[in-house]
């Protein structure tokens, strides 16, 4: 009988040690490590992929202008410019223009030579030399959507020249009497625009220059219209509209539409050019 007594107590003792196979949920020993999921929480299914990052937003496009030395950068919004540097061309050779490549590169033209610019600091390397007539005289140049660099002169002669070996092929001239001011600017969807100091039929528009459309291939010229300020040396193209720039540094915005131009900023630097990629929307 007392053996059997001690049996029991034995296995009833051993019941009260045993380990509690089922938990409530939730029911964790403070003093113990939790199961590996313990901290999960519904969130934590998501993987935290650090902060987010702004929208990249739609291509920005650089716009460029320059003095007969000097090359800057110009925030379309503000119009404030910024310095780049002197473009120390071989025996102060002037700068007319500049026009940027699609790869962003940036060409410039004196009257007589064609080079590259640096866009760090605006010295130039020369590419090759233009003086056989008619290539001399470019005032204005810029590259088409397609690559093809095309400068002109101050009667409106048009002709394209290689970026690589400086080869000249002419394309004509401006039709319908009308001339360059000073630049030559072309957006994506194939759009030249030019600036004109002569009207319709050839007469002299000085002091109100002509903002005009230009066939590449053939220069046949079409009016957009008067701009209302002469002296315009330089254009561009940004935000669905003609930029340019006078030789008295004044800076307006030209509706493409009707070619009426808004002063935006004096600057009172002398503007001898502009340009801005190729690949720029044109008028949406």
């Amino acid at each position: 009988m007392l053996r059997r007594l001690l049996a029991l107590n034995i296995l009833l003792t051993l019941a009260a040690c045993a380990p509690e196979t089922r938990e409530a949920p939730g029911d964790v020993d403070a003093g113990s490590a939790p199961p590996a999921d313990a901290a999960a929480t519904p969130d934590s299914a998501f993987v935290d992929a650090g902060p987010l990052l702004p929208d990249a937003g739609p291509e920005q496009y650089v716009v460029y202008v320059h003095t007969k030395d000097t090359l800057y950068t110009m925030d379309p919004t503000s119009f404030a410019l910024s310095l780049v540097g002197p473009f120390n061309a071989p025996g102060s050779d002037q700068i007319t223009d500049l026009a940027v490549a699609k790869d962003g590169a940036i060409f410039v033209i004196s009257k007589t030579k064609l080079y590259r610019a640096d866009a760090s600091d605006g010295h130039v390397t020369l590419v090759a030399s233009l003086s056989s007539s008619p290539s001399a005289g470019n005032v204005g140049l810029t590259f088409l959507p397609g690559g093809d660099l095309l400068a002109t002169d101050k009667t409106g002669g048009v002709r394209s020249i290689n970026p690589t070996t400086g080869t000249v092929t002419e394309h004509g001239t401006f039709s319908d009497g009308f001339t360059t001011a000073g630049d030559l600017v072309a957006v994506a969807d194939g759009t030249m625009y030019a600036i004109s100091d002569h009207g319709p039929g050839g007469a002299a528009t000085f002091s109100n220059n002509w903002l005009i459309k230009v066939n590449p291939s053939n220069a046949m010229a079409t009016q957009v219209g008067q701009i209302g300020v002469g002296g315009v040396f330089g254009a561009a193209f940004i935000n669905g509209t003609v930029l340019v720039f006078t030789k008295l540094g004044d800076i307006y915005e030209v509706n493409p539409v009707t070619g009426v131009g808004t002063q935006k900023a004096t600057t009172g630097i002398e503007f001898w050019g502009a340009g801005v990629s190729p690949l720029v929307p044109g008028v949406p």
